[in-house]
């Protein structure tokens, strides 16, 4: 986690001199999470490369690219945040049990907010209760009460892309739910 926060403080350095030079920022997201696996090097004696290989990279990976999903900087797995000896010096939201490709079970993510600036942790801190709640209800299938929470949530803070991709996610599931309903008296 403080090579993650040590990366995004360079980046944001490096994108100011960027903004002065009249170039687009960069933006990047990390996926962070832990356990066992095999590091190895590859190759021939020509071109050779260490590279490392196991679900727990895969998933890594898989955390990174929901990032954008997210609008998040910095995700982490349960696995990780269970492995942290400082959590409580961080500040971290529930986002909840995502399906990664390539793992039968899904696992829990967290976003980290600690970079972000005064304004967007204060929003995202504020609607916290509100945000967890909803994202409870979704995971044990309440959908619509998860649609409302996370729809109050985006009325005090319009900016949180998660409460979005995860109202998104619910709207859609609630309909699946309902059709799958229909289907099966239907069938009876």
């Amino acid at each position: 986690l403080r090579a993650a926060h040590s990366m995004i403080k360079e980046l944001n350095e490096y994108n100011r001199h960027r903004a002065s030079s009249g170039y687009e920022p960069i933006d990047i997201g990390i996926g962070i999470n832990s356990g066992d696996v095999i590091l190895g090097t590859i190759g021939h004696k020509r071109q050779m490369q260490g590279t490392v290989i196991s679900d727990c990279v895969n998933t890594a990976a898989r955390l990174e690219g929901l990032t954008r999903n997210f609008g998040s900087k910095i995700l982490l797995s349960e696995d990780t945040l269970r492995e942290l000896s400082s959590k409580e010096m961080h500040l971290f939201r529930k986002l909840g049990k995502i399906e990664v490709k390539g793992k039968h079970q899904r696992v829990s993510v967290f976003e980290n907010i600690d970079l972000e600036s005064t304004q967007t942790k204060t929003d995202l801190l504020r609607t916290i209760d509100n945000f967890e709640k909803a994202v409870s209800d979704y995971e044990n299938e309440n959908f619509g009460s998860s649609i409302v929470g996370f729809q109050n949530v985006l009325k005090e803070n319009p900016k949180d892309k998660a409460a979005q991709f995860l109202l998104d996610r619910a709207k859609r599931d609630h309909v699946l739910s309902i059709e799958s309903q229909k289907g099966f008296k239907k069938s009876a």
